[in-house]
């Protein structure tokens, strides 16, 4: 495979990033047992997400959920993201939390030249101040696409590479992000909002340089 085909797969990564999913208000998991949201955000590009979270009861409450995002511009589901995600509380002092989001990520996209699917991982660390009914804190994190399955089109065989080859490629990119989340309950629903700065791994600025989302979730005791 030429170096050019490789290096289209990873824009590909860095594009999807999971910046725009919600950070809920870890306050709430001693009454709230399970969570249906829906976040639209910049990640870069403009990506809709739905999901579903549950608290496993025990010393931490752990949440754990199951969420699926694409890019919202005609409802492109050429590019698409789901992710597996387990949040808790690993610092409580009175109001004061700190609170850890792990995440493992599955992202596809698709196109003329080629079709590839990435395998990630993702961690998020925020602190703050959380309340029954607000939360503000500030969050740092990195994304880490692990594995990426590259298939190249017949159009692009035909047309620039007849001997590209398909495989696997090992820890194509990642991005580090930093920025504030923020929160406000009223009855039921949580009405959550995040925005930050975006970097590749390399320290390198993307175009949007930042990322930002709003998100709603209904929570059930």
């Amino acid at each position: 495979m030429r170096p050019t085909s490789y290096m289209k797969a990873v824009p590909f990564v860095l594009c999807i990033a999971s910046c725009a999913s919600a950070q809920w208000n870890v306050a709430r998991f001693d009454s709230t047992k399970a969570w249906t949201y829906a976040t639209f955000g910049l990640d870069p590009a403009f990506v809709g997400t739905a999901g579903v979270s549950g608290v496993i009861p025990g010393r931490f409450k752990l949440q754990v959920g199951a969420e699926f995002g694409t890019v919202v511009a005609a409802f492109d589901m050429h590019d698409w993201r789901a992710r597996a995600t387990a949040r808790t509380t690993v610092v409580h002092w009175g109001a004061f939390r700190i609170a850890t989001e792990d995440a493992f990520i599955a992202r596809g996209t698709s196109n003329s030249i080629y079709t590839a699917l990435n395998l990630g991982a993702s961690t998020t660390l925020t602190a703050g101040a959380y309340r029954r009914r607000w939360f503000l804190a500030a969050e740092t994190g990195f994304d880490k696409a692990i594995a990426t399955r590259l298939t190249n089109s017949n159009w692009y065989r035909e047309y620039y590479y007849a001997d590209a080859k398909n495989g696997w490629y090992l820890t194509p990119g990642g991005t580090l992000h930093a920025g504030v989340a923020g929160g406000v309950t009223a009855g039921i629903a949580e009405l959550t909002v995040r925005a930050g700065t975006l970097r590749t791994e390399r320290w390198n600025t993307l175009v949007p340089p930042m990322y930002g989302s709003v998100g709603l979730g209904i929570g059930w005791k």
